[in-house]
């Protein structure tokens, strides 16, 4: 009867390889767990700028329609760009998730 490595835990030589296979991937480094978090906050923060940016654009186009209004410079062309913004707004909004209270 053969006792190690094959039958410490019972299974024979496939279970060995399992429990081997299964110690390879635990023994990931620390260093690759920092590249691999390093990774996830570049793209954290890719995602975040592209975000502000949306949301830059939909507030200057914002404060452009309030200017008109307050400068009573209301034309024909202030209902395309209302509803241009609201269509920003929308697909900004639909991009971020709603939080329930």
């Amino acid at each position: 009867m053969t006792f190690w490595p094959f039958n410490l835990f019972g299974g024979g030589k496939k279970r060995h390889e399992q429990i081997i296979e299964l110690l390879k991937l635990m023994a990931k480094t620390q260093t690759e767990l920092a590249a691999d978090l390093i990774k996830m906050a570049e793209q954290s923060d890719k995602i975040a700028a592209e975000q502000q940016e949306r949301f830059d654009e939909a507030s200057d186009a914002l404060q452009a329609l309030r200017d008109q209004i307050a400068s009573g410079a209301v034309q024909a062309d202030l209902e395309a760009a209302a509803a241009n913004l609201q269509t920003k707004l929308q697909a900004l909004d639909d991009t971020i998730p709603d939080t329930t209270a």
